[in-house]
This record gives C-alpha cells, sequence and structure tokens, in this order.
C-alpha cells in the first residue's frame, strides 16, 4: 500500500470510521497532517474496532518507558497525545517515603520513539483525582488539569520539613480521621498546546542544545487558574464546557459541589437535598460526579444512609443544574444553593461503596484540528453513552450501568458563534441530552478458586472498558492485579442497538447478553503484582500500568499503529523514493517568545475558600 499523504487523507474522508480526538490546533489539521499521521489514525481506529468485538481480544503491542519518578497517578487527554502523571522522588532504602511531588507531562507516540517528558511543576504535596480536558481559555488552545491535594492545615506543620506527619502518604479515596489540622486543596491549572507543541517537535530533538535553547525561550507551560481550599474533604474534580465557558466542579464532602468558572468570576456551592423523613436522620455522601456540556448539568451519584426499612441504605442517579458564574447571589450574600434534581432514579438496594465514571466523548466546542472534517460516521456525532460502575462492600460485586443519550424533541436553535467548528458542534451535539428512561444494569460477582477468593474492579469506558481482578481481602489503594480483560456489549453502543435488549427484559427478564466479558492473555515478563495504578484510555484502546517500585510505565495497545523501523521510519513496503516525504510536518515550527509573563502570577489572588470558616486556616 502507498505510503503518500493524500491517499491516507482520502482514506479518512471517506472511511465512515469514528476516528478519535486530536489535539484542537491547526498543527492537527487535515492539511497539515503528514502522512504517518494520517496512516495511524486509519489503522487505529479499524484495527481497535475489529480486535475489541472480538472473542479473541488480544493485546497487540506491549512496550515501556521511564517516568523518572515514581508515579502515583495518571490521566491523559483523549487521543492519548499527552499524559499527564502525578509524581515524587522515592527517598531511602524502605520506598515510602517521597520528595519533590510534582506533576510531569509525557508525549506519547513521539516520532523519535516512545514517550518523552517535556514538562513539569511541582505540587509540594502528592496530587491525586487528576482530571484533564482539551478545552479553550480565553481564545487559547489548551490542556485544562485539576488535582486535589492534602496540606498541613497550621503554617508551623507547613514549613517544618522534618513533620512526623506526611499528609501525602494517606489515600485519597478514603476518609482520613487525621491526627493533627489538614485542609485541602483543589488546584486547576492550564497548559498551553502550543507550548507542548513546541516542546514535543520532532524536527527538534529532546537533549540537544537547540532543543534545550528553543524550551527555554518559550514561557513556561504551567499557568495557575484557581486553588479552591477547604477544611471538608475534596475529590472528584472534573473540567467540562458549560455555558460555552470551561468550568471545574469539584465533590465537597459530603454532599455539595462546587463550580468555578475557568475564565475567572465568582464560585458556586451546589448543596444536593437530603429528604426529611419522621423518626429517620439521613446523612448524605456523594460517590462521584460527571459534568454533561449539553445539559449545562452535573450528574450525581450518591448514597443516602439512615433508613429504618429495607437495606437501610439508597443509591441515586440525579441530574442537578450547574450553577454559572453569572447567577444572581442568593439573599444572605453567599453564592451557595440548594436544589432539587431535574431528573433521579433510585438504583436497586445495595451497599455501594464507590462509583467510577466513563467520559460523554464529546469534543471540545472550537477544534481547529482535522476532527471536525472527519465526521464522516454518523455516531462520530452523537454523545457516548455514560457507563458506571459501582462496587459493594459486603459481596466485592461489581455492577454496570449504561445511560444513553437521547435525541431532543426540539431541535437546537441556530448557534451565534462564529467559529466553524463550535457551530457544527452545537448543531450537532445539541440535539442530544442525558436522560434516566433507559438504563441497561450488568452484574460482575465475585471469582476465583482456591484459597484466594478475586474481586473485579473497573477502569469505565464509555463503549470499552478494561475489568481486572484484584484478591478480595486486599482493601490497598493498589493491590496486585491477578487478571486482565475486556468488557464489550453491543446493545451498550447506543440506544438504538439497546431497545431491542430492553424489549427482551421487558418480556422475559433477560438481564444480559453471553460473551460480554472476556480474559485477555497479559505479556510475560511484566510484574502485575507490582502495579501502582493504571489507566485505560478507550479511544486509542491502550492501556498504562505504572510500577510502584521501579521508575517505569508499561503500555499496552489494543490497537495497531504504523511499524518504525530501527531508523524510526516506517518499514516497506515502498519500493521507490517518495517525493514529497509523506512523514514531512508541513505546519511551521512555533516561533520562540523571550519571556514569559506566566512567572509573576500571583497564588493567593487566585484562591478561594469554600467558607467563612476556611478563611482563618486559610492564614493560619
Amino acid at each position: 500500500m502507498s505510503h503518500h499523504r493524500i491517499v491516507w487523507k482520502r482514506f479518512l474522508l471517506k472511511s465512515g470510521v469514528p476516528i478519535h480526538p486530536l489535539p484542537p490546533t491547526s498543527r492537527h489539521s487535515l492539511p497539515n497532517l503528514s502522512g504517518l499521521d494520517a496512516e495511524r489514525l486509519l489503522l487505529r481506529a479499524t484495527s481497535l474496532e475489529k480486535n475489541w468485538s472480538s472473542p479473541n481480544t488480544r493485546i497487540i503491542d506491549s512496550w515501556g518507558f521511564t517516568s523518572f519518578y515514581t508515579v502515583f497517578s495518571m490521566t491523559t487527554v483523549p487521543g492519548g497525545q499527552y499524559l499527564i502523571a502525578s509524581v515524587g522522588t522515592s527517598t531511602g532504602t524502605s520506598g515510602d517515603r517521597y520528595v519533590d511531588y510534582s506533576l510531569v507531562v509525557y508525549v506519547m507516540d513521539h516520532p523519535l520513539g516512545g514517550a518523552h517528558a517535556i514538562a513539569r511543576t511541582r505540587t509540594r504535596t502528592k496530587a491525586y483525582h487528576l482530571k484533564a480536558r482539551y478545552t479553550t481559555i480565553r481564545g487559547r488552545r489548551c490542556i485544562a488539569i485539576a488535582y486535589v491535594r492534602r496540606d498541613w492545615g497550621r503554617r508551623g506543620d507547613r514549613e517544618n520539613p522534618n513533620h512526623p506527619v506526611d499528609v501525602s502518604l494517606w489515600s485519597g479515596d478514603h476518609e482520613i480521621d487525621a491526627p493533627i489540622p489538614i485542609k485541602y486543596e483543589c488546584v486547576a491549572l492550564e497548559v498551553p498546546l502550543e507550548c507542548l507543541e513546541t516542546l514535543s517537535d520532532p524536527r527538534l530533538v529532546p537533549g540537544t542544545p537547540e532543543w534545550i535553547a528553543h524550551a527555554q525561550a518559550q514561557p513556561k507551560p504551567f499557568r495557575y487558574l484557581t486553588i479552591v481550599r477547604t477544611r471538608s474533604q475534596l475529590m472528584y474534580p472534573d473540567i467540562d464546557e458549560l455555558f460555552g465557558k470551561p468550568y471545574l466542579a469539584v465533590v465537597q464532602r459530603p454532599n455539595s459541589i462546587v463550580f468555578h468558572n475557568l475564565e475567572g468570576g465568582p464560585s458556586g456551592k451546589l448543596t444536593c437535598p437530603v429528604p426529611e423523613l419522621p423518626q429517620q436522620h439521613l446523612t448524605a455522601k456523594i460517590f462521584n460526579i460527571r459534568l454533561l456540556p449539553i445539559d449545562n448539568a452535573v450528574l450525581v451519584v450518591r448514597r443516602l444512609d439512615g433508613y429504618t426499612r429495607g437495606s437501610y441504605c439508597k443509591t441515586m442517579l440525579e441530574m442537578y443544574h450547574a450553577i454559572p458564574t453569572d447567577a444572581p447571589t442568593p439573599a444572605g450574600g453567599k453564592r451557595e444553593w440548594t436544589r432539587q434534581p431535574f431528573e433521579w432514579e433510585e438504583l436497586e438496594s445495595h451497599d455501594f461503596i464507590d462509583c467510577t465514571i466513563s467520559d460523554h466523548g464529546i469534543p471540545t466546542r472550537l477544534d481547529d484540528s482535522a476532527l471536525p472534517e472527519l465526521y464522516s460516521a454518523i455516531d462520530s456525532m452523537v454523545p457516548r453513552p455514560l457507563t458506571l460502575f459501582l462496587r459493594t462492600g459486603r459481596d466485592a460485586d461489581l455492577h454496570r450501568w449504561v445511560m444513553f443519550p437521547e435525541r431532543r424533541e426540539a431541535a437546537p436553535p441556530p448557534s451565534p458563534d462564529a467559529h466553524k467548528s463550535a457551530a457544527r458542534h452545537a448543531q450537532t451535539y445539541g440535539a442530544w441530552h442525558y436522560r434516566f428512561d433507559h438504563i441497561h444494569e450488568t452484574i460482575l460477582t465475585k471469582a476465583g478458586t482456591g484459597a484466594e477468593l478475586r474481586a473485579h474492579r473497573a477502569l469505565p469506558g464509555s463503549l470499552r472498558s478494561i475489568i481486572y481482578s484484584v484478591p478480595k481481602e486486599d482493601i490497598t489503594d493498589a493491590p496486585p492485579v491477578r487478571a486482565i480483560g475486556r468488557q464489550w456489549c453491543r446493545h451498550s453502543q447506543s440506544l438504538a442497538a439497546a431497545m431491542p435488549l430492553f424489549e427482551e427484559q421487558a418480556e422475559n427478564g433477560v438481564q444480559d447478553t453471553p460473551n460480554t466479558f472476556a480474559w485477555v492473555d497479559l505479556p510475560r515478563g511484566l510484574d502485575f503484582g507490582d502495579v501502582g495504578c493504571m489507566l485505560w484510555d478507550e479511544t486509542i484502546g491502550r492501556l498504562f500500568l505504572a510500577s510502584k517500585t521501579l521508575e517505569e510505565v508499561y503500555v499496552l495497545d489494543f490497537a495497531k499503529q504504523p511499524r518504525l523501523g530501527r531508523t524510526l521510519q516506517r518499514e516497506s513496503p515502498v519500493s521507490f523514493q517518495i517525493s514529497p516525504d509523506p512523514d514531512k510536518i508541513l505546519a511551521p515550527l512555533p516561533v520562540a517568545r523571550p519571556f514569559s509573563p506566566v512567572a509573576r502570577v500571583d497564588l493567593a489572588a487566585l484562591s478561594f475558600p469554600t467558607s467563612d470558616n476556611d478563611i482563618a486556616m486559610q492564614n493560619a
């Protein structure tokens, strides 16, 4: 097959295959795509769909790269172009003390081979619950990153370099009865894509004097957007575009959500209502949230405890209208609201202990890449189903719930936005909304034989999810991984595909179709008992595994991509010299700028407390 750039671009336009997201910059526009980029897009899309739906799903390729630090958690942007990791440097021989906590950005699929670290910023203490998304902030295409961290509540404790209590060693997924006062911070950062594309441009070899000089001439890549500080536990930040602007939402335990416009303006706090029942004192705890841009809403999964009958608890799916920046401040002067959900659904009574939610697959509104021109498949223009995995405590069962987008009765009005991709985005995705009219459930029970009983855990995807098994009795944050499998159901791809199943369930009580789950053969040589954290990118079929004890990240690919030879050029078949070179990058090299205003950002001016009680702690 020819490697000519024009041939592969024509294939892309006519294939009808959903293409994974691209960075929303002109560097990835259709005219600027190289032949290698176009070939990788199409090969990944076709091979992943075929491999994942096969009863014999297999790992196509496995490789690894040096992270230079111990990796605690990871996140990625759709399409997997950049990996963001929370890292630290291990000290001593025990391996349980760390310094130099940071966020590191790695560029993936670099033409020079593997992955490369290209940017880093320190976080003082361990960052967890990472979230990243492509967006546009004040007209600049960027990656918005959010994370949560703990810190000592008293200034004297923070300034003590040898404090006996290390707040970074505690789990980020559980409530902590701390022996000292602590505070929580949710930090939002902006990383301009122009800067990342300069640092990762293959025409500049990383580490060379030319690369170092060009990197030093660029603005510092990280810019603070906002910091939320509070005594209450913060969890599960999410970033998305609401009301046409980038918003941050973060859970403030036990039962509130803080909203903040990343382009500026006052924050808003939403408290979910708790029913008042006679002789019953109910308590609520939010498990997880997901922002829904097509509804300007937030999906909330929470548990209510204290009922005197039945299972004594209820788990609810609810949708609330988000709090915009320009919402009038309520009487009393505090920007705090208590609202009723406009959609809700009570799940079956189980002792659920946590929940993970997939992404909705809706791209950013302002997109200068080739993606808006490659909407050749009809399902590329439809929001994806939301897949939720809820885990029970006593039985260690794993419940999968799928919520489908439904077409609105009335067509959306014409978009006033002059940007071509934004207008098309409003017309296509704006015709849909999420509702609870049809929810598909599947249950995976504990498994195992002999002395070790295993429990299932999930890395959710809207269409493709990873299931892995761990020892049931191991309650640590990173138990050893015993097996990895893929979860795929043809009835969960869309509402139209699910309707026959719903009809069959109504008539015969059928819960699910067979063969939706299958274990995969794992590569030899990898110590799956040493996995510290995992990350699943369903858009390109890539599973990341970070080692607990080694400064290594392992990558398992379920999709094919162009094979590169020892010289990092594509291998045959090519029997003649192609002119022009199909792998040549057509986008101009970004121009270096001599100074950076980012370094003078006042962090105190960006942060805000969530209640009056937090101000004293902030200044302590």
